[in-house]
């Protein structure tokens, strides 16, 4: 296209009033030039100016071939559509504000929940060569045993010994404490191999990362987040090098990470893993890994790779690894493992509200259809090409589903705000870390037009299906304003089940949700949670016995306290230890039991139950003989022979033989969320192994609590330079335990909620068309002798036939997708028959309401009245 061609068609687009006038002047000159050469020719004016049109031709003609030669009346055409469809919609406002806002909760949700998945499940990690990083687990052989991370020395064989993995890194969750202005204070650091982040791909923005040198140096080496950076050091580049003040020694600050790094999503700072005795650790796995193929290499081959890496260190290690295999995953999935099933689930949940906000409105639509089919039959008769007409209605539609697409996109970006106020920091750690990268990107975007469109053509194509089958004959016989065809009845019958199966299935699913997050609220865990407080207590480098003893006495003696202890983990934590009974191995190697060390007030602290034999006392110390208190389970499980009490269990750490007589049983005590099976336990006394780490457990007592300000002043009063760690309430680490199955519940409860709703409206909208269609069929009922309670149960009956037969097709459905939601439950089975037919009567007695209100209205029609408009 030339440019002058161009600019014309910009023109006559912009000026076209201006433009038309110019020609329709142009035009006048040369017919008026004509018809003065006429007369000159000896013709009357009247015969001059017939024969000029004769030659010329009309001037109408003329002016709308040259407005032809424009190319612009598609444009035209479209902006008349437009103007025309908002003259429209102004007559019929409460009709266009259903619609956009069916069609806004709808588009919304789907918006909202589908850039999550895309920033979570579709969307590539933010590394180099991301199809090339993968995770590396451990595969416990117990039955049920999953996934575990990796032993220390475990992993240093699968690194040297691997052939497909260009690399391999290993990182576990840690604190650090540094000293900012004479103050210790705890930062959030992850503890990585060298090769860290060379297997991931990135490189610090100042100094350097970790180097090999640093897994063997005796001291600590650290590189700093861009935020803690910024923040702590106020964006100084001369830090890099400079030694930092820690509890224990100091370390030195090798680089500061780009800002947009933020794995793991935990990490303030990285430190090496240095040199240490852990390292030899082949028994306890918690370190986690991840890995870069080699170039060519795939996922298959690298599981291949490492299966025979496994199969060695079995026959080289049979008491620690006998019975344990590998599995390779994809980076990208096994940082969303947890979360995957759940995800899917929930975008699954939105289709169905998207399916029930388009049969809402098309059901509306359909409805309306019916009194523009005359006009629709009119405009054909006079001339009009059928696509012309769905032209007008595709415009029609396409400003209805836009208009819905901006409300959905409004409520779309509220709901991702709210959707991670409701995920709390203890909870989907896996989902917070890709918080930053969920947004209305591109991608998002398109997929809302998609629908969008999608949404358009839909109800475009329901009011024109017909008419278009139909000859004009046939067509303006059944166009009157109170008639519709077998077709759109049988449509007017789908869309009404469809929107009462789709609901039925997000009901059903919620209602098995919440009886599950029920259950899991009145769980049994084995002590009193009420009034229990848990503090992070950090540790001198030497005399922590004594120091403990003191800070428990300083604790003890803070008002509002009623007892105190210290156990080793925070948010009763465990490390996970092999252990035999009596030097006599399990027939699969040593069992992996979870092991903590208590303080002996931790039994009265917790209120639990003592079994059988004594607990923790002052003589169990640090240089007395090895005791040990199992729970319940474990008892059960590996002691049930005989008496427990005097018996020997061996535990295996760092590569030691470890015996501990068992003194005593307590009742099990919950520490892993609802959904987790109770784990056999291990207790032994602190004073024995002060090293796995301190958290104080406080009760509180009196008439007034305890305040944090003076537990820390307590601590302090021992060691002002020891921080204390964040304290929680065991109450709110339990809410947060159950903080996932709660956010599916409230998700799909407001899902099932607006589908419920919007059913709710389409049944009325469509039952009230129904009835106005209807009048004059009712009319002469109640002229024949029927009763009013007859009108009444006419309409009513209809609705609830076509409202059960949609909720049994939809309980079908509900049944067959049940066992995708069994992940998600606990203690309620998928195909609960209480659940599912709670719902069934919930939307019945919506489907009564919504058809009450037009049913009633048809009983107090006026026959005569209703005949007079026929």
């Amino acid at each position: 296209m030339k440019w002058a061609d161009l600019r014309l068609r910009i023109r006559a687009l912009v000026f076209r009033n201006r433009m038309d006038r110019e020609l329709r002047g142009e035009v006048d000159f040369h017919l008026e030039m004509m018809v003065r050469r006429n007369v000159a020719r000896g013709m009357s004016v009247d015969e001059a100016r017939r024969q000029a049109e004769l030659r010329f031709g009309s001037s109408g003609a003329v002016v709308e071939r040259c407005r032809d030669e424009r190319r612009v009346n598609l444009a035209y055409g479209i902006g008349a559509d437009i103007r025309y469809a908002f003259r429209q919609f102004r007559r019929a406002p409460a009709f266009v504000a259903v619609c956009v806002l069916s069609l806004g909760c709808g588009i919304g949700a789907n918006t909202a929940i589908f850039s999550i998945v895309n920033a979570v499940l579709l969307r590539p990690v933010a590394f180099p060569e991301p199809d090339r990083l993968v995770a590396v687990f451990s595969v416990n052989p117990a039955p049920g045993g999953g996934l575990w991370s990796v032993a220390p020395a475990d992993f240093r064989d699968w690194r040297e010994q691997s052939r497909t993995l260009e690399d391999l890194a290993a990182y576990s969750g840690s604190g650090l404490f540094v000293r900012f202005n004479d103050r210790m204070e705890q930062l959030r650091a992850a503890r990585v191999t060298s090769s860290f982040f060379k297997t991931l791909g990135v490189q610090p923005v100042l100094g350097r990362g970790f180097e090999p040198a640093d897994d063997l140096s005796q001291t600590t080496t650290v590189v700093l987040s861009h935020r803690v950076w910024l923040g702590r050091f106020g964006g100084d580049p001369s830090i890099v090098g400079r030694q930092i003040p820690m509890d224990s020694g100091s370390a030195m600050v090798a680089g500061v990470m780009p800002p947009q790094f933020t794995f793991p999503s935990y990490a303030e700072v990285w430190t090496s893993m240095g040199c240490c005795r852990e390292n030899t650790m082949r028994a306890t796995r918690y370190w986690q890994t991840v890995g870069r193929l080699r170039a060519g290499q795939s996922i298959e081959a690298a599981q291949a790779d490492m299966q025979s890496v496994a199969k060695r260190l079995e026959e080289l290690y049979p008491k620690d690894d006998r019975g344990w295999s590998i599995q390779v995953m994809p980076f990208d999935k096994a940082m969303v493992r947890d979360v995957r099933e759940a995800l899917w689930i929930l975008m699954g949940a939105v289709a169905f509200v998207i399916v029930i906000a388009c049969a809402n409105v098309a059901g509306l639509i359909l409805a309306r259809s019916v009194s523009r089919r005359r006009e629709v039959m009119t405009r054909l008769a006079l001339g009009a090409h059928r696509w012309r007409i769905v032209r007008q209605l595709f415009v029609e539609g396409l400003l209805i589903s836009l208009s819905g697409t901006v409300a959905g996109l409004l409520i779309a970006k509220w709901g991702i705000g709210a959707f991670f106020e409701l995920l709390p920091n203890s909870a989907l750690t896996s989902l917070n870390g890709f918080r930053e990268g969920v947004n209305l990107d591109s991608t998002v975007l398109l997929f809302t037009v998609a629908i969008s469109m999608l949404t358009a053509i839909v109800l475009t194509l329901t009011p024109v299906w017909d008419s278009f089958k139909a000859g004009l004959v046939e067509s303006f016989r059944t166009a009157g304003p109170r008639t519709h065809t077998r077709r759109e009845h049988r449509v007017y019958r789908i869309l009404v089940m469809a929107q009462f199966a789709c609901a039925i299935v997000l009901l059903a699913g919620a209602g098995l949700l919440v009886k599950s997050f029920v259950r899991m609220l009145n769980v049994e865990y084995g002590y009193d949670p009420r009034g229990l407080t848990i503090l992070g207590l950090p540790q001198p480098a030497r005399n922590r016995e004594a120091f403990v003893a003191q800070v428990l006495e300083r604790i003890h003696a803070v008002p509002g306290v009623e007892s105190a202890a210290v156990m080793s983990f925070d948010g009763f934590g465990q490390l996970n230890f092999p252990f035999n009974i009596d030097e006599k191995p399990f027939p699969n190697g040593d069992i992996v039991v979870r092991y903590s060390s208590v303080t002996p007030e931790y039994f009265t602290v917790l209120k639990s139950r003592l079994i059988a034999g004594r607990r923790f006392d002052a003589p169990d110390s640090g240089n007395a003989a090895g005791v040990a208190i199992v729970n319940e389970k474990l008892a059960r499980l590996y002691l049930s022979d005989r008496d427990p009490i005097g018996r020997t269990i061996v535990l295996s750490y760092n590569n030691q033989r470890l015996p501990r007589v068992i003194v005593g049983v307590t009742s099990d005590i919950r520490q892993d969320d609802p959904g987790q099976p109770i784990k056999p336990e291990i207790l032994v006394p602190w004073a024995q192994l002060p090293w796995l780490g301190a958290t104080l457990v406080i009760r509180a007592g009196g008439e007034r609590p305890f305040t944090q300000k003076l537990v820390r002043e307590a601590i302090w009063s021992v060691d002002k330079s020891l921080p204390p760690g964040r304290a929680r309430t065991v109450e709110e680490m339990l809410s947060s335990q159950v903080a996932t199955p709660r956010l599916y519940m409230i998700l799909v409860g407001v899902f099932s909620a607006m589908a419920m709703a919007l059913a709710a409206v389409g049944i009325y909208g469509l039952f009230a068309s129904n009835v106005t269609r209807r009048r004059n069929e009712m009319a002469i009922r109640v002229t024949m002798g029927a009763r009013r309670a007859h009108i009444l149960w006419l309409v009513i009956g209809e609705g609830i036939r076509l409202s059960a037969a949609g909720i049994v097709l939809g309980l079908l459905s509900a049944v067959a997708l049940a066992r995708l939601m069994e992940s998600l439950l606990y203690e309620v089975s998928p195909t609960d028959p209480l659940t599912l037919a709670g719902g069934t009567v919930l939307l019945l007695t919506v489907a009564l309401v919504a058809c009450y209100i037009p049913a009633r209205r048809a009983t107090r029609t006026d026959p005569m009245v209703a005949l007079r408009h026929e």
